[in-house]
């Protein structure tokens, strides 16, 4: 298979980043309060982790890392934009090894380090600084795991019901048209995504949930690829391409919004690329606006968008589906309006019995689905773990990761 990005291009563009964040960035020279060898060093990406919503795991429990109280089993030595350095203060007798020559080969602490862009986190990697790091994109981990034996590369599934879609703000004229949201979704060529950049990864989405769910609604539409059909509607609802620049208009306006998306990320990147020119294609003018993890929170939470590429888990609950959605009223991020929506909506609330809460559920998903709400492009199967494995043994468990505080130095003799 062809990959998108060849390894000539790719080291090129890395050593490049690389020479560049070496020259302007000094925090890896940084020391924390705790020696480089008694600490993980976690990457983090500007683009894919709002530092507000940072969490960490101790032992059974998950702990917010701006969370206020002073219960938390944890202390900030350090604190910037850039960096987010904790000491672990955990008893002896919680999931410690008892003896002080034992304990000394468990970490002390995690310095989470934020970098621009995956590329330069990938650099960074490289070079032997980083300790862990996640990735979504699996082309730049096979580069990484051809580059150096010092990290093992680790696949792992993401929560269940994850989504990658797209989605519009209700609130703007031309996306509120539903003609228009149809055609956007017949236009975007996901089994290509799903090929070209994922190694076919993953499955084709029709709403929020993976078919395996007892929430997945059966009888969806399918909106597959199919151009011809997207340009069709469009000429019916009055978008032509007048001027033969295939830009369509209509009483003199362009079909033309901001997508927002997560800078700085590989797959991002590409996902958008192709977004762009399957659009093009059928006369409308996307315009890419990258954005920090932060910005996007912000911008979806304060309905200050046009349209934007989500990854999102939904719970098995009406109440997952209506927090991010909205209830149909028009009040939310979304501005979404539909009476069937609120109606199912305010039933629900009446609902006791799981089952009939479950009924409601796919009744909601299916007015939805014929409103294209969002663009539902794949649930994907693996997220990318990087593990510093020549520093750290007993990281791993059948389900999954350990707590960092669980990972054991490794003895170099």
């Amino acid at each position: 298979m062809r990959r998108d990005l060849s390894e000539k291009f790719f080291w090129r563009t890395v050593l490049a980043a690389l020479c560049s964040w070496l020259a302007q960035s000094p925090l890896l020279a940084q020391e924390t309060s705790l020696p480089r060898d008694q600490i993980v060093i976690a990457g983090k990406l500007v683009g894919q982790d709002d530092p507000r919503q940072l969490m960490i795991q101790i032992n059974q429990s998950i702990f917010p890392l701006e969370s206020g109280g002073n219960a938390k089993p944890f202390e900030f030595v350090r604190r910037s934009s850039q960096l987010f350095s904790v000491i672990f203060q955990i008893p002896a007798n919680e999931n410690r090894p008892p003896s002080p020559t034992a304990l000394d080969l468990r970490p002390r602490g995690v310095d989470f380090r934020f970098f621009p862009t995956e590329r330069s986190l990938i650099s960074a990697i490289l070079l032997g600084e980083l300790d862990y790091a996640n990735l979504d994109s699996e082309i730049a981990a096979e580069d990484i795991q051809k580059t150096t034996t010092s990290y093992q590369i680790k696949p792992l599934e993401p929560e269940s019901n994850t989504v990658e879609m797209i989605c519009y703000n209700f609130n703007n004229p031309l996306l509120r048209e539903r003609a228009v949201r149809h055609a956007l979704s017949f236009a975007v060529n996901r089994e290509k995504m799903i090929r070209q950049f994922l190694v076919n990864h993953a499955d084709l989405a029709r709403g929020p949930y993976e078919k395996e769910s007892r929430f997945s609604a059966s009888g969806l539409k399918d909106f597959g690829y199919n151009p011809k059909r997207a340009i069709v509607l469009l000429e019916e609802a009055g978008w032509r391409d007048s001027d033969k620049e295939r830009m369509r208009t209509r009483s003199g306006q362009a079909l033309r919004f901001r997508l927002l998306f997560q800078e700085g990320l590989i797959l991002k990147e590409q996902l958008v690329r192709q977004i762009k020119i399957d659009w093009n294609q059928i006369g409308v003018d996307v315009i890419p606006i990258p954005v920090s993890a932060a910005a996007l929170h912000d911008s979806l939470r304060r309905g200050r968008f046009e349209a934007a590429l989500v990854r999102h888990r939904f719970e098995e609950s009406m109440t997952s589906l209506m927090d991010f959605f909205g209830d149909g009223s028009g009040r939310g991020s979304f501005g979404y309006v539909n009476a069937g929506v609120l109606h199912t909506a305010n039933l629900s609330k009446k609902m006791l019995q799981e089952n009939g809460v479950r009924q409601v559920a796919l009744r909601m998903q299916a007015l939805m689905n014929e409103d294209q709400i969002a663009t539902f492009l794949f649930h994907p199967w693996l997220t990318i773990h990087v593990i510093n494995a020549a520093k750290f043994e007993n990281y791993i468990t059948p389900d999954g990761l350990r707590p960092f505080h669980e990972w054991v130095i490794r003895r170099h003799p």
